[in-house]
């Protein structure tokens, strides 16, 4: 994967719910132009992967961009891709196995605009 050269920043909260079996998101970023879509992947760093969860599909916010893009709650239901069927506890054990990275995209950079692995 090509990096992308960006002063933008961004941070993911997950917050596990044990009640409800889901994880509670905050989407977080700091100077990106027109983001428009933003989801949660399955992949190693430097790797193009398979996304699991959307975090935020537009619409693109115009303009240089900082604040909570997206919040929500992740549940067994909305997991995707290769999580489809899966249970919220699978996911967090693909993130605690450093298996899963967030995307940000935007006009210029569809995907990975901002990339982060989710530790």
């Amino acid at each position: 994967m090509p990096a992308v050269r960006t002063d933008a920043t961004g941070s993911l909260t997950l917050t596990y719910d044990p009640d409800a079996e889901t994880l509670v998101f905050v989407l977080d970023i700091n100077g990106l132009t027109n983001p428009s879509v933003a989801s949660i992947y399955e992949g190693a760093p430097a790797s193009r992967g398979t996304v699991v969860f959307t975090l935020f599909d537009g619409p693109t916010e115009e303009g240089l961009f900082s604040g909570v893009l997206a919040r929500g709650t992740i549940e067994e239901t909305t997991l995707t891709g290769t999580l489809a069927g899966k249970t919220i506890g699978d996911l967090i054990a693909l993130i605690q196995a450093g298996g899963a990275y967030v995307s940000v995209g935007n006009s210029s950079h569809p995907e990975d605009a901002i990339r982060g692995q989710i530790l």
